[in-house]
């Protein structure tokens, strides 16, 4: 998993912050990610979704479609069977934003046709998968 996200980031010119707290952040502009170690899945979903904030498609989105494109790219590309305690994981990143979302009025909560919820529904049911 450290070995993939490595390379990626070679491969796409992108550089890498240690940090020593969960959570991460992106920036596009400077081809930046700041991740933990990549040591277990929780570490390299993360690192997966930062580097979708640069790669993947829906850059230009809203904050939820910025958030849903940068989770749908960890589940294009992830070269480990992702269990459901991480797709679960996941979900609680992309509700989180749900949340602030209905707390803001400058973020908008998609319709219920568009494609945010298709990936929320995926990410939803592989949570619950045995």
């Amino acid at each position: 998993m450290a070995e993939h996200v490595a390379q990626l980031c070679r491969d796409h010119r992108i550089h890498v912050h240690a940090r020593q707290s969960y959570g991460g952040w992106a920036s596009k502009k400077r081809r930046v990610i700041c991740v933990k170690p990549v040591k277990t899945q929780r570490t390299y979903i993360v690192a997966l979704h930062e580097i979708g904030h640069i790669l993947g498609a829906g850059r230009s989105g809203t904050r939820l479609e910025q958030e849903a494109a940068a989770w749908a790219f960890v589940c294009e590309v992830s070269v480990v069977p992702l269990s459901p305690a991480t797709y679960g994981r996941m979900l609680q990143y992309l509700q989180s934003y749900l949340v602030r979302a209905s707390r803001r009025k400058r973020m908008i909560i998609p319709p219920p046709a568009h494609w945010f919820w298709d990936v929320y529904r995926h990410i939803l049911a592989c949570s619950e998968a045995e």
